[in-house]
């Protein structure tokens, strides 16, 4: 009920909205003016009545409430715009209009047109002097149909009275309660048990605001228990269907969520089991899902690095190794170099001298434990190297050495040059007639180092390189140069990252270019 009133209440404040626009309209009130004065020909009048209707009609289009317009102004002459058969309100007491002064009045219902006309006195806003008045005819239909969806049966009457006592809508024939009754009850919406004729009966009386009409609600005590009962249990009935699907819904959601976080945990525990290769699915872009994917990431990585460090590992093993075979009885290699070293002085073998004393520096050099050398000390070994080689090829070699001098005192892992400058000499120019051409430079941008060992000797081709670099060339017996490079490369990669390492150009009759990229090692001293 008290829905209800609203919704009438908003029917007619829409159209008292509409009464409003039109009183205080700018135009309306202009051509008002010239109407009063009386001073227009008969064109003029014409063209000026037009003029209103046009407006009136603009303004009452606003809602479909509205079927006619009725404008007069202080001569007794008529605007009109109406939707369909509608005569002049020649019954309406327009001296009440007047008497409200610009207050809007509700007059009672014109049963024969079922329209509810409202009247309102038009003022000049400039002056305050009457123009004329207006009245609007509201469709009942509007209020007919707000007041059927609250009868739930057809034993319940509703009225919609105005303060006079006159039915606007609702039930036109059954009589209304007395009027004391509604009195007594008025401005109190609950609903209240009353007995008219020896009938019980259930009433309730609410006024509605902006206009004095009053909503009445009358209808039998039982059947409205009844209602009440069927409207409880159809409720309790919804209610224990929501109840059913929400908690269906909520044991599908978690076990949606518990069953993905249970086959994780399982995951992870064979994986803390040392199964590496576990693997959760992912199936959706959740947070269960990016979860997931971290999981396997998080495996990947460490089967990674349990691979990488089982290869150094091995690497090391076999360095080992290598290192023990090389130190069988090393003084006993160092005297027998010096004893030669001692004839060929006795003798004045110069140069047989120099190639010992060389070879007996590069001896001691392999047999370095240290990880980190300077670049200068490994330069030292170079140089020894290539002193015994000037011997072997005479003028034929030429070797040059270019390094940044910033270089020479960085640390780089021991053997990573000698093995390619070997590779240089032995496989790029040994098979060369002449011009051999070696060399060797060292640069440094930034917190990277770039150290290159560069000839001019036969080349190869890339299929080649691409073997090399892979490391199928190892499995070749006898084929040193690969397993070189691929030493150094390994050792330089498990080290510092797969970033780093060897780069290796060539081209077949042009020579070959092996560039060492490593970062800058720094002591905690020398970043302080």
């Amino acid at each position: 009920m008290r829905q209800a009133g609203q919704n009438v209440t908003n029917n007619v404040e829409a159209a008292e909205r509409v009464l409003f626009d039109i009183s205080t309209d700018r135009e309306i009130q202009k051509y008002m003016e010239k109407v009063n004065e009386g001073k227009m020909n008969a064109y003029e009048e014409v063209q000026v009545g037009i003029k209103i209707k046009n407006k009136l009609i603009s303004q009452i289009t606003k809602i479909n409430a509205i079927l006619a317009a009725f404008l007069y102004d202080l001569n007794g002459n008529a605007y009109i715009t109406k939707d369909g058969n509608y005569g002049e309100p020649y019954d309406i007491p327009t001296g009440v209009i007047y008497e409200a002064k610009g207050a809007n009045v509700w007059f009672d219902r014109k049963m024969d047109l079922s329209v509810i006309p409202v009247g309102k006195l038009i003022y000049n806003t400039a002056t305050q002097k009457p123009l004329g008045y207006l009245i609007l005819y509201v469709d009942t239909d509007y209020i007919e149909k707000i007041i059927k969806d609250i009868v739930f049966t057809k034993m319940d009457q509703i009225f919609l009275v105005n303060s006079r006592g006159s039915r606007i809508a609702g039930d036109l024939n059954n009589e209304l309660p007395p009027k004391e009754m509604m009195h007594a009850f008025k401005g109190n919406d609950t609903l209240h048990h009353v007995n008219i004729d020896g009938n019980n009966k259930q009433l309730c009386v609410i006024p509605l605001k902006t206009v004095d009409w009053t909503l009445i609600s009358l209808s039998e005590d039982e059947r409205h228990n009844e209602q009440l009962l069927n409207l409880r249990n159809i409720t309790i009935v919804i209610l224990a269907v929501i109840l059913s699907v929400i908690t269906t819904l909520s044991i599908l959601v978690a076990r949606g969520i518990s069953k993905p976080v249970k086959e994780l945990v399982q995951s992870m525990e064979k994986f803390g089991a040392g199964d590496f290769s576990v693997y959760a699915t992912v199936k959706y872009k959740d947070e269960i899902g990016q979860l997931r994917g971290s999981f396997n990431k998080m495996v990947s990585d460490m089967e990674h690095l349990v691979h990488n460090v089982c290869e150094e590992k091995s690497l090391k093993q076999q360095a080992q190794i290598k290192a023990l075979q090389m130190q069988i009885n090393p003084h006993f290699l160092y005297n027998t170099l010096d004893t030669i070293q001692w004839l060929a002085n006795m003798h004045d073998e110069k140069d047989i001298a120099e190639v010992t004393r060389s070879l007996g520096y590069l001896m001691r050099f392999s047999l370095l434990e240290q990880e980190l050398i300077s670049f200068e000390e490994e330069l030292d070994a170079v140089e020894a190297y290539i002193r015994i080689q000037k011997y072997r090829y005479g003028q034929e070699l030429k070797i040059d050495i270019d390094v940044e001098e910033e270089v020479l005192y960085e640390r780089v892992p021991c053997h990573i040059i000698l093995p390619l400058l070997e590779n240089a000499i032995e496989h790029g120019l040994s098979n060369k007639a002449s011009d051999k051409q070696v060399k060797v430079t060292g640069s440094m941008k930034k917190n990277v180092m770039c150290l290159q060992i560069i000839d001019n000797g036969i080349g190869m081709q890339q299929e080649k390189i691409d073997d090399i670099m892979n490391g199928k060339l190892e499995q070749k017996k006898g084929n040193h140069m690969s397993i070189g490079i691929q030493n150094v490369n390994k050792r330089l990669k498990l080290k510092y990252g797969e970033a780093y390492g060897l780069r290796l150009k060539s081209r077949e009759g042009e020579g070959t270019c092996v560039s060492i990229v490593i970062p800058v090692e720094r002591t905690e001293n020398e970043i302080l």
